[in-house]
């Protein structure tokens, strides 16, 4: 029973850190982008700016969570906290670059990144055998092998916030639209 009851606190420590980083997804929209899109701040610039001014209110709610969680009769040993907090980057990275590639094709950007937070979330639940990521307990040495997974999902997320919010670059498929026209032979 209290195996059970130690599962559930973690489904729903995993299922706060999936609600935490779909909602930052929505920091990236931004209604007045084409006025703002003029001034002489960068657009990459103008995202870190949102994403630190709603940091502090996921962090806050973060370490309630955590706390909860580890103050629940069922944590009989201590939940730690670092495992889920580097799930909870990973799937934040997600969800921001998602936020940046689909606010600039159709102003769809909170939707879009918190639909890809949960896509690479259902990706991680049901991936066969070693490669699930999403069921190992945080603190066991199965979990500990797949650390360098969510690094990289947290790497690939930053990356891709970085690539969609360049400076004259409207988005990644844009600068490649660019490149291909470039290379494609003059006529006569």
């Amino acid at each position: 029973w209290l195996g059970q009851v130690m599962t559930d606190v973690v489904l729903s420590l995993r299922l706060g850190e999936l609600c935490l980083a779909g909602g930052m997804a929505f920091v990236l929209d931004d209604p007045t982008e084409d006025t703002t899109g003029m001034t002489p701040v960068s657009l990459l610039n103008r995202r870190l700016i949102r994403i630190s001014l709603a940091l502090p209110v996921v962090v806050a709610a973060w370490i309630l969570l955590g706390r909860v969680a580890s103050g629940s009769p069922a944590a009989t040993p201590v939940i730690p906290v670092w495992p889920f907090t580097l799930e909870m980057l990973a799937f934040t990275a997600v969800a921001l670059a998602g936020a940046a590639i689909g606010y600039l094709g159709d102003r769809l950007g909170g939707s879009i990144g918190s639909g890809a937070a949960l896509v690479v979330a259902a990706t991680a639940a049901v991936l066969p055998g070693k490669l699930r990521l999403w069921d190992r307990m945080p603190g066991t040495p199965e979990y500990q092998a797949t650390a360098r997974w969510w690094w990289a999902i947290v790497c690939a997320g930053g990356v891709a916030l970085v690539l969609n919010s360049r400076v004259g670059a409207r988005s990644l498929a844009d600068s490649l639209g660019a490149m291909r026209r470039k290379a494609a032979p003059k006529g006569p």
